[in-house]
């Protein structure tokens, strides 16, 4: 594979310097670069060395040498123009190459040492793209591209098809501003705390808000996410942090629904008052073992920092032919437990009592948390016990 990118600045410099999502033409490329594993980066241009400059300050660029010096003849190097958006997927198939390619859609990306012809492409997925930016109507269309293929693939349905529609226009918004991944984090936390709080008042109002900002907080969970991936700002760090945030915010919320709910069976001489915080607590104590178990399978297991690589981790390993009939119910289910649909499934239950004025959606929200707990616990004990014998 070649372990040179060489990026040709145009004479029309202004191509190089229009920004998509935030970034310039440039910088997306040299972090393209940079992300699918290029030792050396060698800016070709009038200009080099203040670009050069300016590159090596980035932090997301440490590591990798980039220099201004033209690069040796004959040494295999990936050669492309500034003047292109280019997806993950392509680059890595370009980082791979052992012999010179053409993509059809920006025929300057070109590998240079290798012995023999031009030949097409044809390994590219769907979600796969090389755009020429040369106006700002170009600029808009990559904008719009890169944020379609941001969602992960891991994400549920309702995250895909309703969340995102609070999350995408954010991101492309905020992405223009430099809004960091973790300030976003932080602010989701924020939200997130705050539906605790008000879920623990024990009125229907207060638990219908609750509802609502425990859902809007799911909803605005993507977007420290899509800012990380659209601006090349990943990182396992980044990703253990939006981790914790999220699990202290759950283990807020039962918290805070345990004191709202014994606040609203005690104010009404409801004999299940006397239960309410033995029960709480088993749920948090539940939680918090859980939460503490999949961190650790995560650092075991998998290099990953979000939770949801658990469930795709386990999947793999498990012995489904003799997981058992429990097991295999429990798998089919476990789209309710995910983050998305479960925000969903509260903020609904939590609406109710507000809407009919029925305490049921109240009584049901609290032992529903302690269901749900005990099930996820169940579906991971069980996916342990029937982890393919390697």
């Amino acid at each position: 594979m070649p372990s040179t990118c060489e990026i040709i600045v145009p004479i029309d410099k202004s191509q190089a310097t229009l920004k998509v999502a935030g970034l310039t033409v440039l910088m997306r490329l040299v972090l393209g670069a940079c992300q699918a594993g290029f030792q050396q980066i060698t800016i070709s241009a009038s200009n080099a060395d203040s670009i050069v400059d300016g590159l090596r300050k980035d932090k997301r660029t440490q590591g990798v040498t980039i220099t201004s010096d033209t690069p040796d003849i004959g040494v295999p190097r990936l050669v492309v123009e500034a003047n292109v958006v280019i997806s993950n997927e392509v680059w890595k198939i370009l980082a791979q190459a052992k012999e010179n390619l053409n993509v059809s859609s920006a025929p300057l990306l070109r590998v240079e040492g290798y012995a023999g012809d031009t030949t097409q492409e044809s390994r590219l997925v769907a979600s796969a793209y090389v755009i020429p930016v040369r106006s700002r109507t170009d600029a808009a269309v990559a904008k719009q591209t890169i944020f379609a293929n941001v969602t992960k693939k891991t994400s549920g349905p309702v995250s895909r098809h309703l969340n995102s529609l609070i999350s995408l226009p954010l991101s492309k918004f905020l992405c223009e501003f430099g809004v960091t991944p973790n300030q976003m984090t932080l602010f989701t936390t924020i939200i997130g705390l705050l539906s605790a709080w008000f879920v623990s008042r024990g009125t229907f109002i207060a638990l219908a808000l609750a509802g609502l900002l425990f859902q809007l907080c799911a909803a605005l969970d993507r977007v420290d996410g899509e800012l990380a991936r659209s601006t090349f700002t990943a990182s396992e760090w980044g990703a253990w942090i939006d981790t914790v945030a999220d699990n202290f915010v759950y283990l807020a919320f039962i918290v805070g629904l345990t004191v709202g709910y014994h606040e609203y069976t005690s104010s009404r001489g409801l004999l299940v008052a006397d239960y309410v915080y033995p029960v709480g607590s088993i749920t948090l104590i539940l939680a918090v073992f859980l939460i503490a178990s999949m961190g650790i399978y995560l650092k075991l297991n998998t290099e990953a920092g979000t939770m949801t690589a658990v469930q795709s981790d386990m999947a793999q390993r498990v012995d489904r032919e003799h997981a058992g009939l429990v097991y295999r119910f429990l798998d089919a289910i476990q789209l309710l437990g995910k983050r998305d649909a479960f925000s969903l499934i509260t903020c609904i239950i939590a609406v109710l009592p507000w809407l009919t004025g029925n305490p049921f959606g109240f009584h049901l929200l609290f032992w529903l948390a302690l269901l749900i707990v005990i099930l996820v616990i169940a579906y991971y004990g069980l996916g342990l016990l029937n982890i393919k014998r390697q």
